[in-house]
């Protein structure tokens, strides 16, 4: 089961239009109007900031609106899943809460500012220890989630550090192949054979779209390092990524679906 927070009503209107099985549609204005302190929150932040804001309240409303279902997972909209992710369901196991960090190579220490863990995969079930600290982070990202470094605050992703540190439960993903970025990538042995990349021998089940901009014209242009961009897997990923985007975006066109074009955090990017 998917659930999909619509940010706008034409999100929330295409989504019901694609009609897409075991998918769950959860309008901004329903998770507003249960927490109405949540429009405090929108009236001082800047609208990614306050994007930031929700990600626990996402998780809190998934788990109302999909009452059989035993955790939620929020998951970043920039993934790309190349696997399945059964290998990280065999991992976390039981554990109440599971996080993946940055794992910052060396030439990227200085960006552990950011924080420990990303806010891409973050896993809480129902147990009273998990939605404790569910409750504590989202309680945090009322109070302050902006788009700075402020001691170990950033964001949403911040208050992860302090949450792994204080509540029992939480488990790190040890997995190899998630959550590639450009802030990793040094880290990693990369291949790729007929099944898609692989990093240190194991599948590559999902990739972390970092440093991807859309542009006004509907072009794609990527700001990794380089010598990232030139080998030969890196390339290769974003490709593919672009190239699906692509079919996405010709497909909704196709329904009479207005696309807005272009990135609203980094416009000139």
């Amino acid at each position: 089961m998917l659930a999909v927070l619509a940010l706008s009503e034409r999100c929330e209107q295409i989504l019901k239009r694609l009609a897409l099985p075991d998918l769950v549609v959860i309008p901004l204005r329903e998770l507003e109007a249960a927490e109405p302190r949540l429009l405090s929150a929108k009236a001082n932040r800047k609208s990614v900031e306050y994007y930031f804001t929700l990600s626990p309240w996402l998780i809190q409303s998934t788990l109302l609106a999909v009452p059989e279902a035993s955790r939620a997972t929020y998951l970043d909209s920039d993934l790309y899943f190349f696997h399945s992710p059964a290998a990280l369901w065999q991992e976390i196991g039981s554990a109440p809460i599971a996080f993946v960090e940055h794992r910052f190579s060396p030439a990227y220490a200085d960006k552990i500012g950011y924080g420990r863990f990303n806010v891409g995969w973050n896993t809480f079930d129902r147990t009273p220890v998990a939605q404790e600290a569910l409750r504590w982070w989202a309680e945090r990202c009322l109070e302050w989630c902006y788009d700075r470094i402020e001691g170990e605050k950033f964001a949403d992703q911040g208050y992860l550090t302090q949450l792994a540190r204080d509540f029992s439960g939480v488990h790190v993903l040890a997995y190899p192949g998630i959550n590639l970025a450009e802030y990793n990538l040094d880290n990693l042995q990369l291949s790729l054979n007929a099944a898609g990349p692989s990093a240190n021998g194991l599948p590559v089940i999902y990739w972390h779209m970092h440093c991807l901009f859309e542009q006004a014209d509907g072009s794609y242009k990527t700001v990794l390092r380089p010598d990232l961009m030139q080998h030969p897997v890196i390339g290769w990923a974003y490709q593919h990524y672009v190239q699906r985007l692509q079919q996405l975006t010709a497909k909704l066109e196709g329904l009479g679906q207005p696309i807005d074009r272009g990135n609203a955090r980094y416009p000139n990017a």
